[in-house]
């Protein structure tokens, strides 16, 4: 019977494992005498790449095949660590995004003295990181799988250490992200306290019961607001957001691309299962305080990037944006006072289902939108070295029309052009805000949306009618097969997602529905 239990884990968690055994595979390579010579880091750099394209299409394919047969839920180590569709296919997710930020890295990587071959380890443990939050059905697990990712995170973002700019904007990223981590584990205790287990069942359940409810009240409240800012800080979102801009501007064009869709997948799909599991009970209860994070994050976000010059800070502002409008799913559990007196613990589950299935698509065209955006910044040559510009895109309508074309349908999906997957997913969310009664973030949003757009055809306007400075050429792009194959993808995707999201729906929903039992 032991025996079997290992077998199963072991097979359940056959992604993690090979990710993480690949890694410790990469780093020694990494730490190789060779890697410290520019002849001998470039076939590091070529044997680590490797090593990272293997283990991130094993752990696709090997959460395909979980999720496509996948039958009831599992649970192990006693209800800790759940296995649901909703996770699998979280990793299924996870593995598509580190494979493609694999190919963005994979440019910059012909460049052996600018770029270190630790970077593709740190990928695959942030990625191993990923999957243990989203499987996590106890705090514990979930702060461990939180701090995997986020301690990767931070040394890729540092990886550059001539870079002065990197340097400062990983201290940053790693202050408040120390502070959000310790906010959290507070949090955990004042509930492990009141609730006597930090399993996300547990607590839900316990949350339920009046009696707990009555006489610990005070610890519940205090716990739930540290646990829900922890997770606030981690996205980004305002006023916890104040390490984000630095953070992407001194990254690289790949580890900066990780973070904008990947950090903020994984920290919004924990979010979502800590909230439908653990604190529906008291989601009416923040219900107005999250309203009024999202109004305020979405909209100092899109003023703050009205004025921005520099692209990757511009990025950083509009990811801060989308923080606002993701909060919407949150927010869209809870249905208001009807879905409280149903008394279940999964009461209200068909407005779950259907934001956490607009979650999902969201996250997962905000993820192929904004990976041609940054595989088109991996093409071109800045300037100023590590500064992308507006003013770098001048010009380039004319001299490099289908480079600037792709640029152009990159900035209008992340407006919400109809036909486009991010005029489907902004459709999705907003839907399930409404539906759920909550119209006055979701005219919060949409007012947001036309301000947006300004500044993402600021771009457009650079590229079609502005002219070079004076004794530069337009369009400086280097050839990167990898990332003008991102490029493709992406535009292929945002098409499809766009015109016809049915399928796309279809399985978000059975995964958003496999997290409620049904």
């Amino acid at each position: 019977m032991f025996g079997d239990e290992i077998i199963r884990s072991i097979y359940l968690l056959g992604p993690i494992i090979a990710l993480t055994a690949m890694s410790m595979i990469a780093l020694a390579i990494a730490a190789s005498g060779e890697s410290r010579t520019v002849e001998g880091n470039s076939r590091c750099i070529a044997q680590c790449e490797k090593i990272c394209f293997l283990a991130f299409a094993f752990a696709l394919a090997f959460s395909a095949s979980h999720f496509a047969s996948m039958g009831k839920p599992h649970s192990l180590y006693h209800g800790a660590v759940y296995f649901d569709r909703f996770s699998v296919l979280s990793n299924v997710l996870f593995s598509i995004m580190a494979l493609y930020t694999t190919f963005i890295a994979s440019g910059d990587s012909k460049n052996p003295a600018a770029f270190r071959c630790e970077f593709y380890p740190l990928l695959m443990l942030a990625t191993a990181g990923a999957m243990i939050m989203t499987m996590g059905a106890d705090l514990i697990v979930i702060i461990i799988g939180i701090e995997i990712l986020s301690l990767a995170t931070y040394s890729m973002v540092a990886l550059d250490r001539k870079n002065l700019r990197a340097t400062e904007g990983a201290f940053k990223y790693f202050l408040m992200g120390a502070a959000a981590s310790a906010v959290f584990l507070f949090g955990t205790a004042h509930i492990y306290g009141a609730t006597g287990t930090t399993l996300l069942r547990g607590i839900g359940i316990a949350l339920k019961n009046s009696a707990v409810v009555n006489v610990m009240f005070l610890p519940v409240i205090i716990g739930t607001a540290m646990v829900l800012i922890a997770m606030a800080f981690k996205l980004a979102a305002v006023p916890f957001h104040m390490w984000s801009p630095d953070a992407y501007d001194g990254a690289s064009v790949p580890a900066a691309a990780f973070m904008t869709y990947f950090v903020k997948a994984a920290g919004f799909i924990t979010l979502f299962r800590i909230a439908a599991t653990a604190f529906f009970p008291f989601l009416n209860f923040f219900s107005d305080a999250l309203t009024i994070v999202a109004a305020v994050t979405m909209t100092f976000a899109n003023i703050a990037a009205l004025t921005q010059p520099n692209i990757k800070r511009m990025l950083a502002y509009s990811s801060i944006s989308h923080t606002g409008y993701l909060l919407i799913a949150v927010l869209a559990l809870n249905s208001g006072p009807q879905a409280m007196a149903a008394g279940s613990l999964w009461a209200g589950h068909g407005t779950g289902t259907l934001a956490g299935s607009a979650m999902f698509f969201y996250l997962t065209a905000y993820f192929f939108i904004n990976l041609g955006l940054f595989a088109a910044l991996a093409m071109m040559t800045p300037e100023t070295k590590g500064i992308h510009a507006i003013s770098d895109f001048a010009g380039l309508g004319f001299s490099r029309p289908f480079f600037a074309a792709a640029v152009s349908l990159f900035f209008l999906a992340l407006a919400g052009l109809p036909a486009t997957s991010g005029f489907t997913g902004k459709f999705f969310i907003f839907m399930a805000g409404f539906s759920t009664g909550h119209l006055g973030i979701v005219l919060c949003a949409l007012l947001n949306s036309l301000i947006a757009f300004y500044y993402y055809t600021r771009i457009i306007v650079s590229m079609y009618m502005e002219e070079p400075k004076a004794g530069k050429t337009s369009g400086a792009l280097h050839e990167n097969a990898e990332a003008a194959f991102c490029i493709l993808i992406s535009m292929a995707m945002i098409t499809a997602m766009g015109v016809y999201p049915d399928p796309f729906m279809y399985i978000m929903k059975l995964a958003a529905r496999g997290m409620f039992g049904l």
